[in-house]
């Protein structure tokens, strides 16, 4: 079940920008899920073709697996291009040569099709605003553990 979905920049790094939220989740969710989020967690890395391409969190209560998360980029391409220059009325166009890039869409799946009780589902609500937050700094400040100022 897609939970939620939102298309990255073609000039972002993918690999810089997951490798930055993987270690941002290792921290608040694998370490301390229980006291930020509500529930202990457990992260691993996901692969694709060799390149950390997401990552899993598996949500814990009183021992029991309740549900998995996937966050990861999804098989679609986006353009590159070298350059934004101007149309015959003024408006951006994109010039230049245009590279493909894998992960159009980074995107968080409810893995499990089980349905959860309402503290997990608090708890999914709480690691999803707080992945959120952590994508926005990146966005903002190039990288998740920028603090506002």
């Amino acid at each position: 079940m897609l939970i939620s979905k939102t298309e990255v920049p073609a000039f972002i790094q993918r690999d810089d920008m997951m490798d930055q939220l993987y270690r941002w989740a290792l921290i608040e969710a694998a370490e301390a899920g229980l006291r930020n989020f509500g529930m202990p967690m457990k992260v691993q890395a996901t692969y694709y073709q060799e390149t950390m391409w997401g990552f899993d969190v598996e949500i814990i209560k009183e021992g029991v697996k309740m549900a998995d998360l996937g966050i990861n980029f999804d098989s679609n391409i986006v353009l590159k291009h070298e350059w934004v220059g101007r149309d015959a009325e003024g408006f951006p166009q994109m010039e230049g040569n245009a590279d493909e890039i894998s992960g159009k869409y980074i995107e968080i799946w409810k893995v499990n099709p089980e349905k959860v009780d309402e503290d997990t589902r608090s708890t999914i609500r709480a690691f999803c605003t707080g992945l959120v937050t952590a994508l926005n700094k990146y966005y903002a400040f190039g990288s998740v553990f920028a603090e506002d100022i």
